[in-house]
């Protein structure tokens, strides 16, 4: 393989790296205004980051899809290692790891809001199941027909 082509395939990989730290960093920023939303209780922007979230998740993985192949041809291509690409995927995996940890965050706030709602629903329930005072006075037995 040409210098060239050897310096086109770090050049690829760096940018893929590069896009998918920068992907995972805006999921990151979204992550915590989505924490914010559910702090306040405000479902319309949940609903906008569900359908942010999916289209971030498919992208990334897209990315990574990309990645991978360009990983093994810079594995193949080049016997001395660029110092930037190291430092890429550690500042990847790092991003990666703040993600999953925010993600786990907001899950679990999710799940206490889920339970609380749940909770209220159950109370609720139960206000109306209660007998009327009215409920036991009996049937009419006598009807008015001059009216």
């Amino acid at each position: 393989m040409s210098p060239v082509d050897r310096q086109n395939i770090v050049r690829k990989l760096r940018e893929a790296l590069s896009r998918q730290r920068d992907r995972l960093i805006g999921y990151l920023q979204q992550l915590e205004r989505q924490e914010r939303a559910i702090h306040d209780e405000d479902l319309a922007p949940l609903r906008e980051h569900v359908a942010v979230e999916q289209e971030a998740m498919a992208e990334m993985h897209a990315l990574q899809r990309v990645i991978e192949p360009l990983e093994e041809l810079y594995a193949a291509a080049s016997p001395r290692r660029e110092s930037s690409v190291p430092a890429l995927r550690r500042s990847l995996s790092a991003v990666r790891e703040k993600v999953l940890a925010r993600n786990e965050v907001n899950q679990q706030l999710l799940r206490e809001r889920l339970s609380a709602v749940r909770e209220e629903i159950h109370e609720l329930r139960g206000l109306t199941s209660q007998a009327s005072p009215f409920a036991n006075i009996g049937a009419p037995s006598l009807l008015d027909v001059r009216a």
